[in-house]
């Protein structure tokens, strides 16, 4: 069985309600990238409403993840905050799937956290050159990240894995 290593994102949006219209989301963006203090305002209402928030649906998927896969199943995790705050789990057994649940719950949104795409793939890709042959195994990334914002090239790393590593699956999970 190929070993999984799940990668979370745990930057700012992810603090925002499941239910938020992307478009109002876009908009506020981009006026606070503008300046507007206004729309700074109606984004912070929005991240402390009590609607069901992304990283909680993203941290009861995971948890349900873990109780119901294969008990022979390897996993691992790495959640990111922002460009330099990622952080790794090893892989673990089934008896383990507990400390790897709470490594996940730990996980809070940031505030002007940066999408690590690319750094925190590299990391789960580390990950799993510890575990087998290293050739073989799935990435899967929760994230609701449009994309890359720290500098990295997720095309070129996506390329490589599959030129390099043609045995590793990458999939994305639009939050």
């Amino acid at each position: 069985m190929e070993p999984v290593v799940l990668v979370l994102d745990g930057t700012t949006s992810m603090g925002l309600p499941l239910d938020m219209d992307t478009r109002l989301e876009v908009e506020l963006n981009r006026r606070m990238t503008a300046g507007d203090n206004a729309a700074l305002l109606e984004y912070r209402r929005w991240l402390a409403s009590d609607s069901p928030k992304r990283i909680d649906a993203v941290k009861t998927a995971f948890s349900d993840m873990l109780t119901n896969a294969d008990p022979k199943l390897s996993i691992a995790a790495v959640s990111f905050t922002s460009c330099f705050a990622i952080f790794t789990h090893p892989f673990v057994s089934f008896d383990g799937r507990g400390r790897l649940d709470q490594f996940v719950g730990a996980v809070t949104p940031h505030r002007n956290g940066y999408t690590a795409l690319t750094k925190s793939i590299e990391a789960a890709l580390r990950l799993l050159g510890t575990s087998g042959d290293g050739k073989r195994g799935r990435v899967v990334l929760l994230t609701d990240g449009e994309q890359e914002s720290c500098g990295g090239d997720l095309c070129a790393l996506a390329r490589a894995t599959a030129r390099d590593r043609p045995g590793v699956k990458i999939d994305v999970v639009d939050v």
